[in-house]
């Protein structure tokens, strides 16, 4: 309203339009199939197994080599000084607990461990797999949102983790705190669980906590420990300093015939002395 403008929507659609004396704009809907165990599927029109709207986009989606390829992004980190995890380029080479990712994850990729150093499976390793074995990094994990480069929204997350009763094994658990129970990924808890010493069929002693996955996004539901976005909680923290640095440092590594009005998310772990480790 205070630039003059005003919107229609489209019922038949969700098509948005927004127009004004000097400026017009369509909006498409989008919507989701979520599915943490494999792909995160969005579309403009309405998929008969959707569960989420997202809300609306303006023009197509943009892609660049470092949202597309792992060794693309690690390569514009090293030039840019921008700390990640370390990479090893041989399972023989490695000296850290790591995790597996494919170096073109794709709409959603796959990411396997933590594992101990000797511990990982020559199944992740064998063709037609192309992946890199990354350090694995303890902490909570971070989602940053930005526009043109300045930071908007920062999503934090502990782990995902169940907490025993004295009586139910972890499968119980997982199930139970869980979205969907076809969502679950087993593949992701056992990993976990072998990492710490566990089995899928442990009974926690009550009140003990495990994580059971490592990534963002997860069908173990996470009781919230703060707001959605906690861009307010962290100003003047080490990690609002790196996240502010971080805006310009990667909004360059986009094309410039892409880069104006660019919306980009970064991934990243922060450790226990708040310094953060840009994943993805």
């Amino acid at each position: 309203k205070n630039l003059g403008l005003h919107a229609q929507i489209q019922f038949d659609s969700l098509r948005v339009e927004v127009a004004g004396s000097d400026r017009y704009f369509e909006l498409e809907p989008e919507f989701a199939i979520m599915d943490p165990r494999g792909f995160r599927e969005f579309s403009h029109e309405l998929p008969l197994q959707s569960r989420a709207f997202t809300g609306w986009r303006c023009g197509s989606k943009k892609t660049c080599a470092v949202s597309l390829d792992k060794n693309a992004f690690l390569a514009f980190c090293a030039r840019n000084q921008v700390r990640t995890p370390r990479i090893y380029a041989r399972a023989s080479d490695v000296t850290s607990a790591v995790v597996v990712k494919q170096v073109r994850p794709g709409k959603r990729g796959i990411i396997r461990g933590p594992f101990a150093r000797d511990a990982i499976p020559a199944e992740c390793l064998q063709p037609p797999n192309e992946v890199i074995l990354q350090e694995f990094v303890p902490g909570q994990v971070l989602e940053a949102w930005y526009w043109n480069g300045q930071l908007f929204v920062v999503q934090i997350l502990n782990r995902p983790s169940v907490v025993g009763d004295g009586v139910s094994p972890i499968r119980d658990l997982i199930a139970c705190n869980s979205l969907h129970p076809d969502w679950i990924d087993w593949a992701a808890a056992e990993d976990a669980l072998r990492f710490q010493g566990e089995t899928i069929d442990t009974v926690l002693p009550s009140g003990k906590e495990l994580a059971v996955d490592i990534r963002f996004n997860t069908a173990v539901q996470m009781p919230a420990f703060g707001p959605e976005n906690a861009l307010n909680t962290i100003v003047g923290t080490p990690v609002h300093e790196q996240l502010l640095h971080a805006g310009p440092v990667f909004f360059n590594a986009l094309p410039a015939d892409i880069r104006p009005h660019t919306q980009f998310v970064l991934g990243a772990i922060i450790d226990s002395q708040q310094r953060l480790w840009f994943t993805d």
